[in-house]
């Protein structure tokens, strides 16, 4: 096996890595590659949690942009609800997409390991403006004291 110059390459940090449930994260890397599997294009992300006990891991996605054929439905919903969690606005008709824009965008993503999964990956993104959910199901915003609560 052949392997290509090293010397300028950083070698991938093992630190924390996001595990399941709903995190807020900022984009701190997004590329546009190549799917090994399909050859489509696709946007690779490098997200890291801002908050709460997880903040500073991280965790990566693959947002693979399929349109819509006459086997598959296409993975146009998930790149726009992506980019719309990102808070950009996305034009009407075909328009061209600099990745590199996305960097440093907050989002919120759902994580969960599902049967046939190695590992946890990111199944979602939503706006952060929306509050969490708390155990109970019920949305609370961030700033909410609970001290105020009649019961």
């Amino acid at each position: 096996m052949k392997i290509e110059d090293l010397t300028e390459v950083e070698a991938w940090g093992t630190g924390a890595y996001i595990g399941v449930g709903v995190h807020d994260v900022r984009v701190i890397r997004a590329e546009e590659t190549t799917s090994i599997s399909s050859g489509s294009p696709q946007i690779e992300l490098e997200l890291e949690a801002i908050s709460g006990d997880e903040k500073g891991s991280t965790i990566r996605d693959w947002i693979s942009v399929i349109p819509p054929g006459p086997e598959t439905k296409g993975t146009l919903g998930k790149v726009k609800q992506f980019i719309e969690a990102c808070g950009v606005e996305v034009p009407k008709g075909a328009f061209n997409l600099d990745v590199k824009t996305i960097e440093g965008h907050n989002t919120r993503i759902i994580v969960r390991k599902e049967s046939g999964d190695e590992y946890p990956r990111v199944k979602g993104y939503s706006s952060s403006d929306i509050p969490l959910a708390d155990e109970s199901g019920m949305h609370k915003k961030a700033d909410d004291d609970e001290k105020d609560l009649p019961f």
